[in-house]
């Protein structure tokens, strides 16, 4: 067992490689102190740590840091090979990614108090670690006051949202490690909470479609937007899809499993009140530039009387479009989405 300075977690990060073409035993290494996100590339393993610091009189909010431990792997063997500890928080997986020269970029937002106006402060930055986790470029500045709500990173670009009012998409060039830049910006109400990549010049927003009444933000349905990346100086929304009303939601704003995507198909659950009556639907969109979004259909379960009803995902396989709930599987038909089986369950 091992353990890294300064680390006062009390749990365990369990680290297990093995190869699966052969019969030898699983390496395993066991560390003191476990993560909260995991990232991971075909050469190498990122276990990330956030921590807050409070101050110890106010219990404010003073910042946070972030621990970065990097394992390479190779051959069913996982090897420590570096660690350091960067100001801020990420929010997710896809707030890092790794260059093919094995640089980490990674988004984080900091935040500090303000004991003026005793309130939070942001500030989001996009740092790049070169191999070593040592610290090469920094781009800062990104909408300071707002918090990173999405990130994806394709190849040499990446994609920022960030919100309070409005969605700023930052597109940030990352051709030069040390150099990171901010090229274009695209300002639009509501913001995406994922970004899917369509092709090398499109990318696919989902999210919230919001508008403020002057004293707080209201959200109007879910969104999905078309971002035009071809100019990365002049970024465009290419055409939406607003879905429901302010009670609709979807665990796919949180929770990218939630989504099935597969040649240009994009399906997932939602839930919504509607005449008095709760109801779960499975949306089944086909998606191209000629003309964006277009509903190809959907299945929807009431879950006024039972609740287990409510659809969780949506999976393709056998010529056919698979809904689960926690009370049943529906098998529907890909081109009519008529129902063709359904098995009742419960757990």
């Amino acid at each position: 067992m091992r353990y890294f300075d300064d680390s006062k977690i009390d749990n365990y990060l369990i680290v297990c490689g093995f190869n699966i073409k052969d019969n030898q035993k699983a390496d395993i290494q066991t560390y003191l102190g476990a993560g909260d996100t995991i990232y991971c590339s075909d050469k190498n393993m990122y276990i990330l740590k956030t921590k807050e610091i409070y101050d110890i009189n106010t219990y404010s909010l003073l910042g946070s840091k972030t621990q970065i431990i990097k394992f390479n792997l190779e051959n069913g063997k996982t090897n420590y090979k570096a660690e350091n500890t960067i100001e801020g928080r990420v929010l997710n997986q896809f707030s890092i990614s790794e260059d093919k020269k094995e640089n980490l970029r990674i988004a984080v937002t900091k935040e500090t108090y303000n004991t003026q106006t005793n309130s939070n402060e942001t500030n989001n930055k996009l740092l790049v670690l070169d191999k070593g986790l040592n610290l090469i470029g920094i781009l800062e500045n990104l909408a300071n006051g707002e918090n990173i709500y999405s990130v994806r990173f394709m190849e040499k670009k990446a994609y920022i949202v960030t919100y309070k009012q409005v969605d700023p998409l930052f597109v940030i060039d990352l051709s030069d490690p040390q150099n990171p830049t901010k090229q274009g910006e695209l300002k639009i109400p509501g913001y995406s909470t994922y970004l899917h990549p369509f092709d090398e010049t499109h990318i696919i927003g989902f999210g919230y479609d919001t508008n403020n009444d002057g004293t707080r933000n209201i959200n109007n349905g879910l969104k999905l937007s078309m971002f035009d990346v071809t100019d990365m100086n002049n970024p465009k929304e290419l055409f939406t899809e607003i879905i429901g009303n302010s009670s609709t939601y979807s665990e796919a704003t949180y929770n990218h499993k939630a989504i099935l995507y597969i040649n240009n198909i994009m399906a997932f659950p939602i839930s919504d009140y509607r005449q008095n009556t709760s109801v779960s639907e499975a949306l089944i969109y086909e998606i191209s530039i000629e003309n964006g979004f277009n509903l190809k259909g959907k299945y929807t379960q009431n879950t006024n009387k039972d609740y287990k009803k409510k659809i969780n995902r949506i999976i393709y396989a056998n010529n056919g479009y698979y809904i689960l709930s926690n009370a049943d599987i529906t098998k529907i038909d890909k081109n009519n989405f008529k129902t063709i089986d359904t098995t009742n369950f419960e757990i």
